[in-house]
């Protein structure tokens, strides 16, 4: 099996790793995330601006189409120098925008798919019980009961990151207390974060700490049906996919942090790190552009059309126009 990048994705990575060099260096990362207290807005908005919120949502939804592949590349890329700040894009981009896809209907993904590519729709996954961990179904107490026009939800969840800052909750809760296995009887919810009974705290934490981690309480907070996500009582098929590739792309993430942080200290004469051959090469300057006229990357349709993308260059956003 050839696991080489084709072409189109070749491109798309050197793209992604001269933009992240440009408007995402490792000292301003550094600095978003030693501002525990405040959510990196700044950042958000490098990334709305260049259209990144967009990968993986099908255009006809205002995205920029592409599969899993092109957003792992991107992740990987990112996490050079984001590290744990991966998260302002990933949580949105996976936990809102994979999960809406999936199992959105045709309005809900008309309603949410298009803020998120847009980047004015902030998502954050509120799952882990305080008393659970990783064992999400075994601690589940978190619940909801049906009520006119809705569902009424109580209870806790833990390290929901950008709780403060989200739009949006996808919040996975009980709603059949006498199901037979703990899979079943499960329901997700799709809660906007302004609705009145939920409180966030932050958690303190030794790392990832501009992301803003928090403990959130849901007392009485009303649900409308349509903000119901998939089957009732079916929650726990609909999260796989979403689970299954937020491992994907986070898995790398530990690695490449490794090795960038290998490059950083490679200028002390008492590191025993070496600088990665990928660190230091010279990237190469042209592109073979003849097959990605077409494509809908704004990055990609830039260069095509022979914008200039050499290092400090101001790279090119969705809002280029291309001939």
């Amino acid at each position: 099996m050839d696991f080489s990048l084709t072409e189109e994705q070749q491109a798309f990575r050197d793209i992604v790793r001269r933009w992240v060099d440009a408007e995402a260096p490792k000292d301003w990362m550094r600095a978003l995330e030693a501002d525990e207290e405040n959510y990196p807005y700044a950042l958000w908005d490098k990334i709305a601006e260049q259209g990144f919120f967009g990968i993986g949502i099908p255009e006809e939804y205002d995205g920029l189409g592409g599969d899993v592949m092109m957003q792992m590349i991107f992740a990987r890329e990112f996490a050079r120098t984001a590290g744990g700040l991966l998260w302002v894009w990933g949580l949105t981009s996976f936990g809102g925008a994979k999960t809406i896809g999936a199992v959105g209907t045709e309005e809900q993904k008309n309603r949410w798919l298009r803020p998120m590519a847009q980047g004015k729709l902030r998502v954050s996954l509120s799952m882990t019980e305080p008393d659970g961990g990783t064992d999400v179904l075994g601690a589940m107490k978190t619940h909801a009961e049906k009520v006119d026009g809705g569902w009424k939800l109580n209870g806790a969840k833990m390290w929901t990151t950008g709780a403060k800052a989200a739009d949006r909750l996808l919040v996975l809760a009980r709603t059949d207390k006498n199901a037979e296995k703990k899979h079943h009887g499960l329901t997700m919810f799709f809660v906007d974060a302004k609705s009145p009974g939920i409180t966030a705290s932050l958690l303190p934490k030794l790392g990832m700490r501009a992301m803003g981690s928090c403990e959130v309480h849901y007392e009485d907070v009303f649900v409308p049906d349509e903000d119901v996500l998939g089957e009732p009582g079916q929650a726990w098929y609909a999260m796989l996919p979403t689970l299954n590739n937020e491992r994907s792309w986070a898995s790398p993430m530990p690695r490449v942090v490794k090795r960038t942080g290998a490059s950083s200290c490679a200028a002390c004469p008492k590191s025993p790190c070496a600088t990665p051959v990928w660190a230091t090469s010279a990237w190469p300057r042209t592109w073979p552009c003849a097959t990605l006229t077409n494509r809908p990357w704004p990055a990609l349709r830039a260069q095509a059309a022979g914008c200039d993308l050499a290092p400090g260059a101001n790279v090119p956003t969705a809002n280029t126009a291309i001939k």
